[in-house]
């Protein structure tokens, strides 16, 4: 995602996975891919380890969803070292092995009205979001943000 200043206003607001529906982060299948996550839905938390070192000022952060569903994590795939993990399901099942073919977890909670644009006609569940509000001096230009999403179906 990028956040541009386009808009030439000082505080932006970034919806950062906005209720990804994903049951884990990614499948894993081999031990060489050792994530480990650390469950928390700790707002303050999740935007540290997504944010650390970035130079912005959080003006406030909110999460949503199952207390199940959010997590930090380290010893990530696909050269994300560290991050956090928005699961429909249980963030911690994105850690290995990977080898049940039904791993996922139905909270059967709500899902969410921006995801639920996405797709008409359809219900989204099990919703897990985090809302930031930051400010950022003038001399950043812009942020980005790396991101996998992940399915187990």
């Amino acid at each position: 995602m990028r956040v541009s200043d386009a808009s030439r206003r000082n505080v932006h607001t970034a919806k950062v996975g906005a209720a990804i529906s994903l049951a884990a982060l990614i499948l894993w299948t081999s031990p060489a891919l050792a994530i480990e996550v650390t469950p928390t839905t700790d707002a303050d938390a999740l935007v540290k380890q997504l944010l650390q070192g970035v130079g912005l000022t959080v003006k406030s952060q909110t999460y949503t969803g199952n207390s199940a569903s959010g997590g930090k994590f380290t010893k990530g795939p696909l050269g994300l070292a560290d991050g956090i993990i928005l699961s429909s399901g249980t963030a911690k099942n994105a850690e290995p092995p990977n080898n049940l073919s039904d791993q996922g977890t139905n909270f059967q909670g709500p899902g969410d009205t921006l995801c639920q644009q996405l797709v008409p006609g359809f219900s989204t569940l099990d919703a897990a979001r985090l809302d930031i509000k930051f400010s950022k001096s003038s001399k950043i230009k812009g942020i980005c943000l790396d991101y996998v999403v992940g399915s187990e179906e």
